[in-house]
């Protein structure tokens, strides 16, 4: 921010001053919420993002130098079984709307517009000596929880994948801007949306086989968490730097 303009308080002073953002209790409080989320902050900058083991180990190995920069206390840094009690806290609505303000981001109406397809087993519906039962798949707003589109299938005859792209056509959501869990990282699915322009993000369980084919689709530039199935590690590949500027905002 400017030194001309009327307020120029840093982004610290602010999260300590902003109302509604600490959803904590007050009894038992142990560590200032400020100081955590700036930690985080500085830990995804520093491409820490995709494992909150090493979210919270870099917030550990600088803790000394960012409360001495920050002129606060220094105290215990904040442990690992701690930070996702304190994260799940946070109200997201005003930290988005403070980070955002601080820094002059400004996402329109388009830009905040994701939406995220996924299908449940229903409950009840697997009969004795069956496997699987009936299905739904809903697409969801990411910025409002509502369902704009669903159908349904048979677990035991029919599969997930044809219905997600029923979906992606029914109100032509292959437009928008769609998340994916990794059992829709396949090609037909992809360039559904790759074809008409639309973004998307997609888990991957296999980078190596399934990231080669992701990275045929289209020239786009797309982000990617793959799960490693033996250490449990969640890593983020860039796959394809061509195109497509993605952008993604808090919520």
């Amino acid at each position: 921010m400017l030194p001309c303009q009327e307020d120029n308080r840093s982004f610290f002073q602010k999260l300590q001053s902003v109302e509604g953002l600490d959803l904590r209790d007050n009894r038992g409080k142990r560590h200032d919420l400020a100081v955590v989320l700036v930690g985080v902050m500085i830990a995804l900058l520093s491409n820490r993002d995709g494992n909150l083991s090493s979210i919270r180990r870099h917030v550990k190995n600088h803790y000394g130098q960012l409360v001495a920069h920050l002129g606060v206390e220094k105290k215990k840094a904040v442990s690992r079984a701690q930070l996702p009690l304190i994260l799940a806290r946070v109200s997201v609505t005003v930290f988005d709307q403070t980070l955002f303000a601080h820094y002059g981001i400004k996402l329109n109406e388009a830009e905040r517009e994701w939406f995220a397809i996924d299908g449940k087993e229903l409950r009840g519906s697997i009969e004795s000596g069956a496997r699987r039962g009936a299905a739904v798949v809903q697409a969801v707003s990411h910025a409002c929880q509502q369902v704009v589109a669903q159908d349904y299938y048979s677990g035991e005859k029919e599969s997930e994948v044809p219905i997600v792209r029923k979906l992606l056509n029914s109100v032509d959501l292959a437009s928008q801007k769609i998340s994916l869990d990794a059992l829709h990282c396949k090609a037909a699915t992809l360039e559904m949306i790759a074809g008409r322009k639309g973004k998307y993000l997609v888990g991957l369980k296999d980078a190596s086989k399934t990231a080669e084919e992701a990275n045929q689709i289209g020239k786009r530039k797309t982000t990617v968490f793959s799960q490693n199935q033996n250490s449990g590690k969640r890593t983020r590949t860039r796959l394809r730097r061509e195109s497509m500027n993605f952008t993604m905002s808090w919520r």
